[in-house]
């Protein structure tokens, strides 16, 4: 059934507006023909919001947010508007065939997973084992109200727990397609086992997920185990808390982006809302745009190491192109908000995250300037042109001269000489040296065409780093082939770590790189600027080259004209053959 406007002015004219927003815990006060009150949508602290019984709306002359019931709705219960149409016209006693947003496949998975939900409530609560789970988050400051909230659970030690329940309801297959089960030979077990769980949602607060983490000391597990990419679940898509931190979103205007969830709830102890994770390290395209949905400012906490000022980084350029406000927090000392809180106390906390977020160039700024040595003339020069490469990226005339200004004064050089070698230096990607400081370098046509091939392979590595699919994917993609052999170890330790673990966990990894290994990591990890291009291509890219680096050139012709027809040639030949095979 359409949704036609006839059929919502015969919703709306049989819902009373007052009572709508009265019933969602607004007090209204009669002020004339109309009401007044508290704007839910903002932090309203002098009645702002005016609701018409005549016109069946509503408006706040602070924030402009308005509508009539519907909307209302919509907005206060951050429901998509088909949902909110079918709540609207349950209340007005209509009713109505709306084709969901959600197939039918997907309503009955959603049904599985708020199953599995309340499952794991129920075993923290009526355990044995729940018992010490509970001592676990007590120890941790999470608070009964704070389980309650965030909706945390406990998985059993024994391995089959959910799954002999849950197959007297659904179907294996299903529970498989949820990533509730895993199947080895013919037999079936449970994919979270004695972890405290925490329910991922989609935006629109459908449980599509779970993340567990280990609360028994137990070195063979890693820390963390997600959800598996599957039929609702794909992590890049989702923000943890998103879906219930909307309206506190919409409210203050901006979101704190942290890493991972327990910041979200570290900082709702202290009584900030506006708050969602990424569950990692990596800030993707479709969770900028769930943000982009209530708000274009971001304050970016993500954590002090160098995987995280690496993501920090890149989310920084990626938000800069999908014109956002971007600030950053760095909390002191390598400390998470969690360390913190524990360290200073709840005022303390609430404090820094109020009062000390940078500026987005200022943090890329500062990032740089840590590789400074003002007494070497090379050191001078690579900050110079890492400052440059970063103001290519925002491409503003007044950021030059404020940063070109600030820039001479710290390396001394003069603000003139700055601006004629920024004027004469063309917009390209960055590439990393071995010495792991970021340089901008001017090569000839041959080996500009290798850097490409060795940044695409760079990029393998980052993508295998941020899941077990991925890396597999590659590996086997790649079959032995590479451009630089200590990245293939990279990949070889990545196949040996994902053999052990299904997430990815940055500390344990490192742990058993050599010294060379770690700067190799380091420089895969560093923002690629623009690049992008999918894990199938990149394969092909890398493996074109290296069958094109075992030939000997043709007579004819330049070397760079040579070796350009060749990768064309070969990238063609492997793609047509991989549509051959479909």
């Amino acid at each position: 059934m359409a949704i036609s406007q006839e059929l919502l002015n015969k919703i709306t004219s049989k819902l009373d507006i007052v009572e709508i927003v009265s019933s969602s815990g607004v007090t209204l006060t009669k002020k004339g023909a109309n009401y007044v009150g508290l704007c839910p949508f903002h932090d309203d602290k002098n009645p702002s919001l005016t609701v018409s019984p005549d016109k069946q709306i509503y408006k706040c002359f602070s924030c402009g947010a308005g509508g009539n019931s519907i909307t209302y709705i919509k907005e206060k219960e951050n429901i998509p508007f088909i949902d909110a149409v079918k709540k609207a016209a349950d209340l007005a006693g209509i009713t109505v065939d709306i084709e969901s947003k959600y197939s039918e496949e997907q309503m009955r998975y959603f049904k599985i997973m708020e199953n599995a939900k309340d499952f794991y409530q129920l075993y923290l609560n009526n355990t044995e084992e729940g018992l010490k789970a509970l001592a676990y988050l007590k120890a941790r400051d999470i608070d009964e109200s704070m389980i309650e909230r965030f909706q945390i659970g406990l998985a059993s030690s024994e391995s089959k727990m959910l799954y002999n329940e849950f197959k007297k309801q659904f179907s294996e297959l299903d529970l498989l397609n949820v990533g509730l089960i895993r199947k080895t030979g013919d037999d079936y077990y449970d994919t979270f086992q004695s972890r405290i769980i925490f329910p991922l949602k989609n935006e629109d607060g459908h449980i599509v997920g779970f993340s567990g983490r280990i609360y028994n000391k137990d070195d063979r597990f890693a820390k963390y185990l997600n959800s598996s990419d599957n039929a609702i679940f794909n992590k890049g898509n989702i923000l943890y808390n998103f879906s219930d931190a909307k309206t506190e979103i919409k409210k203050t205007n901006f979101v704190y982006l942290f890493e991972g969830f327990m910041d979200v709830i570290a900082l709702h102890k202290i009584g900030i809302n506006n708050t969602a994770a990424i569950m990692g390290t990596s800030l993707t395209d479709n969770q900028i745009r769930l943000i982009q949905t209530v708000t274009n400012n971001v304050i970016l906490s993500l954590d002090g190491d160098e995987a995280g000022i690496h993501a920090t980084q890149k989310a920084i350029f990626l938000l800069h192109r999908y014109k956002f406000n971007t600030r950053v927090i760095l909390l002191p000392d390598g400390l998470d908000p969690d360390d913190y809180l524990k360290k200073y106390g709840k005022d303390k906390l609430k404090q820094f995250y109020e009062n000390n977020s940078v500026s987005a160039i200022d943090y890329l700024y500062n990032i740089e300037k840590r590789k400074l040595n003002k007494d070497d003339v090379e050191s001078k020069l690579a900050f110079k042109n890492s400052i440059f490469n970063v103001l290519h990226e925002y491409n503003s005339i007044a950021l030059n001269e404020i940063i070109l200004k600030k820039l001479s004064e710290e390396i001394d050089i003069s603000y003139e000489s700055l601006v004629a070698d920024y004027n004469r230096q063309p917009k390209q990607r960055i590439i990393t040296t071995p010495n792991a400081v970021t340089k901008t370098v001017q090569v000839d046509k041959e080996e500009q065409i290798k850097n490409r091939f060795l940044t695409a392979e760079q990029k393998l590595v980052e993508l295998s780093v941020a899941s077990k699919r991925n890396c597999m994917e590659i590996i086997s993609g790649l079959d032995n082939s590479f451009v630089d052999k200590d990245n293939y170890h990279l990949f070889l330790h990545l196949r040996e770590y994902y053999n052990q673990y299904e997430e990815f966990d940055f500390g344990l990894f490192e742990s058993n790189l050599s010294a060379k290994e770690k700067e190799k990591l380091d420089q895969a990890l560093k923002p690629k600027y623009d690049f992008d291009a999918n894990i199938k291509d990149l394969i092909n890219d890398v493996k074109a080259y290296v069958i094109i680096e075992n030939e000997k050139l043709a007579n004819a012709g330049s070397p760079e004209e040579k070796l350009g027809k060749k990768i064309k040639k070969k990238r063609h030949i492997t793609r047509f053959g991989d549509r051959g095979n479909n």
